[in-house]
């Protein structure tokens, strides 16, 4: 009786232990962020790599895909986890490669470890209007004992759209716009050939106001 009690405390510690292995390997997490947005043709912005572990990091590395006929990118910068980064340490490694959509090259490390932060910030342009997917590929990352652990990996994806002031979507504020207003000036969702985007400012008539709109974001 003794020594099956002893085997059942034996078998339940070892369940906990499998519970709680598992949860640490759900919990460890790199992520886009944001995971969805929305931003303007021609403009720029920033996305994060991030990423969260319930024991510390040593080391992580990773490359990032994105479609190029969306967006491109810019310039890779460090972010405020990891002491070392490889655009310090060695530059000529970090890669953008805007003709086919690949960030490569980036890795970073601290010797203390750590358990969450910014691993990356990518600075993008939209140059098309449409959807991207940023996808996370060959990520690495390894505990303080130098081993490398898995880590659940959440993407995320940006969609470019127009300015309200480009009427005509070509990318540029200017009197083409201007053109489209007149073309429809004084019509309502009623008129035959009402179009929605000549009314900038969303009041249900193109008129002055929607010019004047057009005219404050001139390219």
């Amino acid at each position: 009786m003794k020594n099956a009690g002893i085997m059942l405390i034996f078998a339940f510690m070892l369940a906990t232990a499998s519970l709680n292995f598992s949860f640490a390997e759900e919990s460890r997490m790199i992520r886009v962020s944001p995971s969805y947005e929305q931003r303007y043709l021609n403009s720029t912005f920033f996305v994060n790599i991030t990423f969260s572990s319930p024991t510390p990091l040593l080391a992580m590395q990773c490359e990032i895909k994105y479609n190029p006929d969306i967006l491109h990118a810019i310039e890779v910068y460090k972010g405020n986890a990891f002491e070392g980064w490889s655009g310090d340490i060695a530059p000529w490694l970090i890669e953008i490669d805007n003709e086919n959509g690949v960030i490569k090259g980036l890795f970073a490390y601290s010797p203390q470890g750590v358990y969450e932060g910014v691993f990356a910030r990518i600075n993008f342009i939209g140059v098309a209007m449409g959807e991207s997917n940023i996808e996370l590929t060959n990520v690495i990352a390894g505990d303080e004992n130098d081993i490398p652990v898995n880590i659940a990996i959440y993407n995320g994806s940006i969609e470019i759209v127009s300015y309200p002031w480009d009427v005509n979507m070509d990318g540029s504020i200017d009197v083409l716009d201007m053109i489209i207003i007149a073309q429809h000036w004084m019509e309502t969702p009623e008129s035959p050939n009402w179009y929605e985007r000549a009314d900038v400012n969303n009041d249900g008539i193109v008129n002055v106001l929607d010019l004047i709109t057009v005219g404050q974001h001139f390219d």
